[in-house]
């Protein structure tokens, strides 16, 4: 008599492939649109750290000129006439408007690049003189 021989199979059928394929897309699926969140906020910090760095060299020249829009005033003559400047990280365009013959100012930052032109609400984050922060939700 012959002896039948029996083989063993090893690995994975294409079944149970796709389901691992499934379940990995669905948790892609969810994880992105928080991973995306997070990486909004934190790139908000790009948006506060100039803010507040052009706010206190503009609080400088009010000390030393008394007003904020003076010529001798570097951080003036950054923001005067329409001129921008780019956040240190890039994600932000960073513009200055002075009223009241330069007793008062708003400095914006504007999403200028991904993710953060995307980030719903908090495009545009200003600071003025007084301290007001808009929206306040973004601060």
């Amino acid at each position: 008599m012959l002896k039948e021989k029996s083989f063993s199979q090893s690995g994975f059928s294409l079944i149970e492939l796709m389901i691992v394929v499934a379940i990995v897309a669905i948790l892609a699926v969810i994880a992105y649109p928080s991973y995306t969140q997070y990486a909004q906020r934190s790139n908000r910090s790009d948006a506060k750290v100039a803010l507040t760095e052009v706010t206190q060299r503009l609080e400088r020249c009010y000390t030393s000129f008394n007003a904020y829009n003076a010529d001798d005033c570097r951080a003036f003559s950054q923001l005067k006439d329409g001129a921008t400047m780019s956040s240190e990280s890039g994600f932000y365009t960073i513009t200055g408007s002075f009223e009241d013959d330069g007793q008062s100012f708003t400095v914006t930052a504007t999403a200028s690049r991904a993710p953060q032109t995307s980030d719903e609400g908090c495009e545009t984050v200003e600071l003025d003189n007084t301290g007001v922060r808009t929206p306040a939700a973004c601060w």
